[in-house]
């Protein structure tokens, strides 16, 4: 393509790039009255209802599996993803072509047996009616699955985390559970006194029932042992030893040995 060509296409695109949005939104709002009108022509009737079901079957098949309803949603999404670049609105504008081919499959496949159980008394028209009519269902449903395919490729669905039920692993966090940083090291200081130090010799003693409430009671080291301080027993105060001087008896009443006292 010559330079000129190339300016040529600029200048166009230029023009029309534009209206993409506008004749896209045209598209898929022309097909979905198209749609409303063969529901309501099939549905919405005062008499024969269920007489004329078949008959009305044969005449809207067309609104919902033909030509028209499969190329306006397909024409919509090439313009809105195909040309040039992708359309800020892609998303829901694929959203809305994938709805309409879903109305328009559960009604044809409808239609397509109702037109069924009118032909079947006639058996080239029951053949011929079933043949044409799988083929625009066919038709139907790959262009639905083509806008199925573009729509995940563009927006692909956000993946779940998984949780696991069984049992928790020891010494491992959860999903989602902070994690915290290991404790430091012990200090060293001069006082400290780490557990288990086998420098410092600590006596463990049972504790037994107390006789009664004045004892107290001490934890040391680990959660289950404990000591006891038994309280000192006060001491009895010693009595003042008093020194007895020997008086010396009367001169009259000296004991002499063998005898009587003297007078």
């Amino acid at each position: 393509m010559t330079d000129s060509g190339r300016a040529g296409v600029a200048r166009a695109r230029g023009v029309t790039d534009g209206m993409r949005y506008l004749a896209v939104c045209a598209l898929l709002a022309g097909n979905g009255v198209l749609l409303f009108l063969g529901v309501s022509d099939l549905l919405f009737v005062v008499s024969g209802w269920i007489t004329r079901f078949g008959a009305r079957s044969e005449v809207v098949f067309d609104t919902f599996a033909g030509p028209v309803a499969i190329a306006l949603p397909l024409l919509a999404m090439l313009l809105a993803t195909h040309v040039h670049s992708v359309l800020p609105q892609a998303r829901w504008l694929l959203q809305v072509a994938l709805a309409e081919y879903a109305v328009s499959g559960f009604f044809g496949v409808i239609t397509y047996l109702g037109a069924f159980a009118e032909d079947v008394f006639s058996i080239r028209s029951t053949v011929d009616g079933l043949i044409s009519r799988a083929v625009w269902l066919a038709f139907l449903a790959i262009a639905g699955v083509a806008v199925y395919r573009v729509y995940r490729a563009l927006y692909p669905p956000i993946p779940r985390p998984l949780y696991g039920y069984g049992p928790p692993v020891y010494g491992q966090p959860y999903p989602g559970q902070p994690t915290y940083p290991p404790p430091g090291p012990y200090s060293t200081g001069p006082g400290v006194v780490h557990p288990g130090d086998a420098t410092v010799p600590v006596r463990y003693e049972p504790i037994h029932p107390a006789p009664r409430g004045d004892e107290a009671t001490v934890q040391m080291g680990g959660p289950t042992d404990q000591t006891r301080v038994i309280p000192p027993v006060p001491t009895q105060p010693s009595e003042p030893e008093t020194s007895t001087l020997a008086t010396p008896a009367p001169p009259g009443d000296t004991p002499t040995p063998g005898g009587t006292p003297d007078r």
